[in-house]
Parts: structure tokens; sequence; C-alpha cells
């Protein structure tokens, strides 16, 4: 240990610059996570930046000691790999982790909100993120002789990591949606671990052509792994891990042929396509719970046409985009529609002007002018996740607008908070915030073997 502390020591003076540099990245990065709600516009920025510094730091701290070629210097001193690899992994912990620890800890105590209570957390965006991103160029650079090689290497991945993701017909998000969180953590639940493996292995038996041979692999593996994140199977995952399940079997949807149609405007759908509003009702709904529909999948005789399931004024309407010809005769039409059951509802009040902390789930929130003349807009930011796989609104006498985006539980971002905003008219009333949990995600099918879409279409 005292050979790795010295290691480190060295190389802490040799690259005192960059470290200063990334020191005052974190520091600003954490200053601006300190200003939720509002969005700044350097935000994703400067979280870019830390992300480039650090793979730049930790990439030079490896390099001060090459490992492959047989020329090196430390190979007559002596030093034992494993020293240098506990040198290494030490100068991530200290200059990378623990000020991104202390940077997220006091964003979080500067808006009220308690560290303890979001350990895990900080875990996660703070710890897991950091050595995530310091491992990973730890990694590549132990497979390289000099800096200059590494920056061709880092190139070069990125390069095949994008045209795997366009074969793939895949893609990988910073913005923590819905689906992109499962994505993106499936892909660092395959590459770490082989990452860290490999880094490991390097600084123990120094195969460096079977090292690089490994981590391509990795590249590979991760764009397949994104690959199968589908909005499905996403769902599925959201559902088995909703903290509080309820009983959804006896939601029903089935088709209400009679219903009037509703009066829609000429916009509601752009394009040649006809609209088709198909009368749907839905039963079954539990008390003290609330149905929203995520995504709806229809096909017309085998072929797909877009289209959403939306409740208007208590009543539920399967809305669609469909081709002229479709409408001309009988077709077998089938739907399957991807819900989520909400519940255990909280709510609190909402400052008209200014910021508002203590709301429910930890959520700090700020409301004021909109953009446009006569309306009002709301920015709220959650420490970590929004409701567990939630939806939250902002709702006055008169009017209840959705926040989007909302959080996710796993943010392998690296973000400390996750933001939302809703944007709605002026209202001289009560602002409050109004969270639900998700309680059940599931899927119901509408088979309609014969049905004449002309009969359906909205006249403009």
């Amino acid at each position: 240990m005292r050979t790795a502390l010295r290691i480190f020591r060295k190389d802490a003076r040799h690259l005192w610059p960059a470290v200063v540099l990334l020191l005052a990245v974190t520091a600003f990065e954490g200053y601006l996570n300190a200003q939720v709600p509002a969005e700044n516009p350097w935000q994703a920025t400067i979280g870019g930046l830390w992300i480039v510094v650090c793979v730049f730091v930790c990439a030079s701290a490896v390099l001060e000691e090459s490992l492959p070629s047989h020329e090196q210097y430390w190979l007559t001193r002596p030093y034992r790999r494993r020293d240098l690899l506990a040198a290494k992994v030490m100068f991530a912990l200290v200059f990378a982790a623990a000020p991104q620890i202390v940077a997220q800890t006091i964003a979080l105590l500067a808006n009220g909100v308690s560290p303890v209570r979001h350990a895990g957390v900080l875990a996660i965006t703070a710890f897991g993120f950091s050595m995530a991103v310091a491992l990973c160029s730890m990694a590549v650079a132990a497979v390289c002789e000099s800096l200059m090689q590494f920056v061709w290497a880092a190139l070069a991945a990125g390069l095949g990591f994008a045209v795997l993701l366009i074969v793939t017909r895949s893609s990988v998000s910073v913005v923590e949606s819905y689906e992109a969180w499962v994505r993106n953590a499936a892909m660092a639940f395959v590459v770490l671990p082989i990452v860290v493996a490999v880094l490991f292995w390097q600084y123990h038996v120094r195969r460096t052509n079977w090292a690089r041979g490994i981590l391509a692999a990795a590249i590979a593996l991760s764009a397949v792994a994104s690959a199968q994140a589908s909005f499905h199977r996403t769902f599925a995952v959201q559902g088995m891990l909703s903290p509080r399940q309820r009983d959804s079997a006896g939601v029903t949807i089935e088709f209400e042929p009679g219903r009037a149609l509703p009066a829609m405007r000429d916009d509601v759908f752009a394009g040649r396509a006809l609209r088709v509003v198909l009368p749907v009702r839905v039963a079954g709904i539990p008390a003290d719970t609330r149905l929203v529909a995520e995504r709806i999948a229809t096909t017309i005789e085998d072929q797909n046409v877009s289209g959403q399931l939306e409740q208007l004024q208590g009543v539920w309407w399967i809305m669609l985009r469909v081709p002229p010809g479709f409408t001309q005769s009988a077709r077998h039409l089938r739907s399957t529609a991807a819900l989520r059951l909400l519940g255990n509802p909280q709510s609190g009040i909402l400052q008209p002007r200014g910021r508002t902390r203590g709301l429910p789930r930890g959520a700090v929130c700020s409301a004021g002018p909109g953009m446009i003349p006569r309306s009002a807009q709301a920015f709220c930011a959650w420490p970590g996740k929004a409701p567990p796989y939630g939806l939250a609104w902002v709702a006055g006498p008169s009017f209840e607008s959705l926040l989007t985006p909302v959080g996710t539980t796993f943010p392998v971002s690296g973000a400390i908070w996750e933001r939302s905003a809703a944007a709605f008219s002026q209202d001289s009333g009560e602002l409050r915030l109004v969270v639900w949990d998700a309680v059940a995600n599931f899927e119901r099918e509408l088979d309609i073997p014969q049905i004449r879409l002309s009969d359906y279409v909205v006249k403009p």
C-alpha cells in the first residue's frame, strides 16, 4: 500500500493542472445543480465537459506507467502491477468520484433535501456514474502506449459504437426518458463488468492484444443490449419493479360502436391520412386509481397504423391515422394498449412565484409567467427520480397540466435531479402539484373482426 500511495502522490503532482480543471468543472456543475428546478442552458454542456475532462485525467494517470510493450521505465523499478492498479483506482476515487459526491450532496442540502434519505441516488449518480466513466477510460488507456494512441482508440470506439447502433436500429440517450433508462442501464450492466475484468486482467498478465479484442467485443455487446430494450420489454420491467402493486385483472377495453363521434379540429392529424376515431369503453378501473395509456399498437389487415388511446372529457377513444384506401371496405382491426394504473396520490401547494420546497417525493418546483401572453409555466425537479414510475400534474381550479418528462428510478446519466416542466393558461386560483405512483403496468387487446372504418372517419 505504501508503494501505491507513493505512485498516487506522484501522479497527482504530475497531473495537477488537469486535476484542478476537473475539480473546477465539478464545482461549477454542482453550482448549477443547486439552482434547480430552473434549467440552465449550460447544464448539458458542463455535464459533457466533465465527462471529457474526467476521461482525459484518468487516462493520463494510467498512461503515466503505460502497460503495453517491454520498454517502459517502470519495469526497471520495484513496482508491482497490483500497486500500480491500486494507485490508479485510488486516483479515480479521490479526483473523480469523491468531488462529485461532495458537490451533489451540497446541491441537495441547498434545496432542503436530505442526502441521507437519498443515499441510493447519490450512490448511483455521483459514485456509480463517476467511477463508470473513470474505469472505462482507464481500461482503454491500459491497452494503449501513448495519449495520442488513446485518443485514436477512443475515437474508433465511439465511431464503431455509433455504426453498431445504426445497424441494430437502437439508440442511446443522455435524457432519462421512459425507455432510455432501461436501454442505458442494460448497456452499463453488460459493459462495466467486462471493462473492470479487462482492466484487472491487463494489470495482472499484460495480454494487450487479447484485452483489445475483449474491449471491442464489449462495445458490440453493448449495442446488442441496447437493441433488446424495446418498449414492451421496458414496460414489463417497469411493471415488475413498481413498489406498490394493485390488481388490474378487472380492467377491460371494449368497442362501443353506438357512440357519437367527437368534434375535432382540422389539425388533429396532418397530411393526407384520414382521421379515424373509434369509441371504446374502459371499465373495471379500481377505486382511488387513475388510468393512463402509454402507447397503443394497432394493425389493420396486418399493416401497422399510428394512433393513440386518449380520454376526452371522461370518454375513451382510439384515434388513428389511416390511409384513404383502408376505409372503403370492412377490415380486421387489432389493437394492443400498454396501460399504466396510478395510485397513492399526494399533493402540495405551489407558490405562484418563486421556488417551493418540501413538495411530495422531495420535489422542488418554481412557477411563473410563461413564454406567451396570459400563460404560465412550472418547473419541477426530483432528487434522482420522480414518483416511482409514475406521473405528476400541475393542477388549478380549472385546468390540469402534465409535467413532462418524468424522472426515472435509475438515473444512469449521472444527473442528481430529474427535471420536468408544464405550461398552462394563467389561473388566479391555487396551484397544486399532484403526484401519482405507478401501481400496475399491463396490456389489453381489442380485436374487431370486421369494421368499416369509413363510418368512423371524422369529417373536417
